[in-house]
């Protein structure tokens, strides 16, 4: 099986009898007060988080983006949370703002999406109220557990198409109050292998770009000059972008967990590169149980001699015990300036790049991108370009003396910024998530 390949929800039969005792009417929405927002996105697969759904949903969104992030899908693992989290969103009707907020459409293959809502506005939504203005008084569903009970592989037909493998997948669930409402069914998911360069939004787009660069080229000549990329460019397994929540205010660790994820399944290494390190007790567990699995774990960032932000030189110089004793190598940046790089190696195959700190303020508040690349040419020369800074460092040993292979000269810590250090240790230490 493709490794690429996308699994989608073919079709599902709803049940209306259950429906028979509600006799509300629809309002005529005009304009909500709130909408819905998207806080994540798995790219490739088309899959969106949204602020109004259940924590287990999130959590199992999360796992799914793990699951899909690896080098070898786990395919049972992908249908089993892909029903889950079907059941939840379509059967769960009190988050929804109108009876057109059919949920579950994200798993439904695209050639009957259409009559998926047509068919579910006429049966399971049909009698949900309006609460646009947050005013509704109707007692709807929300679904509590949800249990897959069997998987199997059998061929399936729809359309034109026949999938000698597609996926029955048996599931019963409850709710936190039985309102009447089914509590089993059987999906059925099958493989759609289509390349992403196939997809009519990407064509579009391509086509988009592509009118663009004319126009450009028409405006400035002078800056075209012919260079075949091919030389430049290497060929990767996968891209997938990483990014946390986009609402403003307290966020879910989207970037974070993910990450925490990609280096627990490491299997001989990962290299952190990280300007600041302010954890909490999460975080800190979190490289603890990635030290217990990985034989090479290093971190290296700047001394707090070193550090340009006086909040992470601080943090730094009080909590380097509690880093140590979490099991990862760690080697102080001595390079003169403070370095910035935010970078994760792990084994030889896969390269992780952006703006996350390991820091509680890029977990919790600040919307970060890590972009997660597998190829093993990128990961050589991520390695290469991180080395050069390394080789700047020097390593923190238990006792906290220092190993110091590169002959490297530490920076001074000058009195100045002992007395900044000293300031904002004892005067800000208690808002450290906001470092």
């Amino acid at each position: 099986m493709n490794k690429k390949t996308g699994v989608i929800l073919l079709i599902i039969l709803i049940l209306t009898g259950v429906l028979g005792y509600y006799t509300y009417t629809n309002f005529f929405v005009k304009k909500a007060k709130e909408e819905v927002k998207e806080v994540s996105k798995i790219d490739n697969y088309g899959y969106t988080l949204y602020d109004n759904q259940s924590k287990e949903y999130k959590k199992m969104f999360e796992e799914l983006n793990t699951v899909l992030l690896k080098e070898e899908i786990d395919y049972n693992k992908y249908v089993e949370l892909i029903s889950k989290m079907f059941i939840i969103d379509f059967y769960t009707l009190d988050n929804k703002l109108t009876n057109l907020n059919i949920g579950g459409v994200d798993f439904v293959h695209s050639s009957i999406v259409s009559n998926f809502k047509e068919k579910a506005k006429d049966t399971m939504y049909k009698y949900v109220e309006s609460n646009v203005y947050g005013d509704r008084k109707q007692e709807l569903p929300v679904v509590s557990s949800v249990n897959v009970d069997d998987i199997t592989q059998k061929s399936f037909k729809y359309g034109k198409n026949i999938d000698s493998k597609a996926y029955y997948v048996k599931v019963s669930w409850s709710y936190k109050k039985d309102l009447g409402y089914e509590t089993s069914k059987t999906l059925v998911f099958g493989h759609e292998d289509k390349k992403l360069a196939d997809k009519a939004s990407v064509k579009k787009a391509a086509l988009r770009m592509e009118e663009e660069y004319k126009e450009y080229a028409a405006e400035y000549k002078e800056r075209i000059f012919d260079s075949d990329y091919t030389d430049e460019t290497f060929e990767t397994e996968r891209i997938t972008l990483v990014s946390n929540p986009i609402h403003t205010g307290a966020k879910e660790p989207v970037v974070w967990y993910t990450l925490g994820e990609l280096m627990k399944n490491a299997k001989e290494r990962v290299k952190i590169h990280t300007p600041y390190i302010i954890c909490n007790e999460m975080m800190y567990n979190t490289w603890a149980d990635v030290a217990k699995n990985v034989s090479e774990f290093s971190v290296m960032t700047n001394s707090a001699a070193n550090n340009g932000n006086p909040f992470g030189s601080a943090d730094y110089a009080v909590n380097r015990d509690k880093i140590v004793d979490t099991g990862i190598d760690i080697w102080e940046y001595e390079g003169g300036f403070s370095y910035h790089g935010k970078s994760i190696l792990i084994d030889d195959n896969l390269s992780v790049i952006g703006s996350f700190n390991m820091d509680m303020r890029s977990a919790y508040l600040d919307t970060e991108l890590m972009l997660v690349i597998r190829s093993s040419e990128i990961n050589k020369q991520l390695e290469e370009g991180m080395m050069t800074y390394e080789k700047m460092s020097r390593q923190v040993l238990e006792d906290g003396t220092y190993n110091n292979p590169y002959h490297v000269e530490p920076i001074a810590l000058t009195k100045k910024k002992q007395i900044k250090i000293f300031l904002v240790q004892h005067l800000l230490g208690w808002v450290r998530f906001l470092f």
